[in-house]
């Protein structure tokens, strides 16, 4: 395990001697020294958990990187393999969701791409990679628009 690691379980472990030694001396209830507890527990959790969290970033980015290579080589199958381990690795990247959209639509899986893209608005609002794919869902919006006019068109004039 990592140095801070150690350091925090090292702390969680102080706390929770020091609430024994309060409720001992009567300086503290057993319902508040649960509490105190428990509170140290959440954050000791989020601590390990937001550590855990930049690991899976960082690896979805490697793969999200790889994938932007293949994308750009052309290679839609791979950057789609890619994409998809990169959502696999950090659900919450819009980026690799934006980019396993754009390799789908390219390979005219529309409907896939276009859930990708709204899979990317929605884990990671205000990112970078929910505004690529907030643009190509209105590109692809604009497309469906023009497509059904100009069917229209077709059906009215013959």
């Amino acid at each position: 395990m990592p140095r801070s690691v150690f350091k925090d379980l090292k702390t969680f472990t102080k706390n929770i001697s020091r609430h024994a030694e309060k409720v001992f001396r009567r300086r503290e209830s057993m319902r508040d020294a649960l509490a105190g507890v428990a509170s140290d527990t959440k954050k000791l959790g989020k601590h390990a958990s937001s550590k855990k969290t930049a690991e899976h970033r960082k690896a979805a980015m490697k793969l999200v990187k790889q994938g932007r290579e293949a994308y750009n080589a052309r290679n839609d199958t791979l950057a789609e393999s890619l994409f998809r381990d990169a959502v696999i690795a950090d659900e919450t990247c819009a980026l690799a969701h934006a980019y396993l959209g754009h390799a789908l639509y390219r390979q005219g899986r529309t409907t896939e791409a276009e859930n990708a893209w709204r899979r990317a608005t929605m884990v990671e609002p205000g990112s970078d990679g929910a505004d690529k794919a907030f643009r190509s869902l209105q590109r692809l919006d604009k497309k469906k628009k023009s497509y059904n006019e100009y069917l229209d068109d077709r059906l009215r004039n013959g």
